[in-house]
């Protein structure tokens, strides 16, 4: 039995099982248009969208499934759809799929911002461990020891990725600690790391 035949033969049995003059209103335009991966869908033209809402209750949406499985002989789940062809239902999931796809995007490129921020981050924290951990500070030499430890540490990290506007942010203000604790231009510093860096 295919999907109109099924609908047919069971559209009085579920207005049987159901009350309210809207939802049989409802399913007396309803237009069933596909089933797909265990999907039942079920359409409604743009002049009848405002009675989608009387077949969005779960219990309705359930004795069509039970009525609807009895004639096609699988598992369906009702899918209410605003259009009645189709192509419109073609269209829909083209729209779907594309938003799910933007929507992957989003949170790809959000996990790849937090653990970006992550290593920034440590590398920020690790500059301000490593000047600590140093003796004798107010000595230029000491400093130019730890600029050296600094400039090599910001380089690798780097080196490691791509940098856009949120990696040039980070690693302009590793450059200021740097330049904060040497007492040397951030250009100065910057030019060290880029070059050692290959960047430059």
């Amino acid at each position: 039995m295919d999907i109109y035949d099924a609908w047919n033969a069971s559209l009085e049995d579920i207005k049987n099982r159901v009350t309210g003059v809207g939802v049989w209103t409802a399913l007396n335009v309803a237009i069933p248009i596909t089933v797909e991966d265990g999907q039942l869908v079920i359409g409604f033209r743009q002049q009848d969208q405002d009675l989608i809402g009387h077949l969005k209750t779960p219990g309705t949406q359930r004795i069509i499934e039970e009525e609807m499985q009895k004639r096609l002989k699988e598992k369906v789940k009702v899918f209410l759809l605003n259009g009645v062809t189709i192509n419109d239902w073609e269209a829909f999931k083209r729209i779907k799929a594309e938003a799910t796809k933007t929507k992957t995007k989003e949170f790809e490129r959000t996990r790849r911002d937090t653990e970006a921020a992550r290593q920034w981050d440590g590398v920020y924290d690790n500059l301000s461990r490593i000047y600590s951990a140093i003796s004798n500070k107010n000595l230029p030499q000491q400093r130019a020891r730890f600029m050296a430890q600094a400039i090599d540490l910001v380089a690798r990290q780097v080196s490691s990725q791509e940098l856009d506007e949120f990696g040039e942010r980070n690693l302009a203000r590793c450059l200021e600690r740097i330049s904060q604790y040497c007492e040397v231009p951030p250009p100065l510093i910057a030019l060290r790391v880029l070059e050692k860096a290959g960047q430059i």
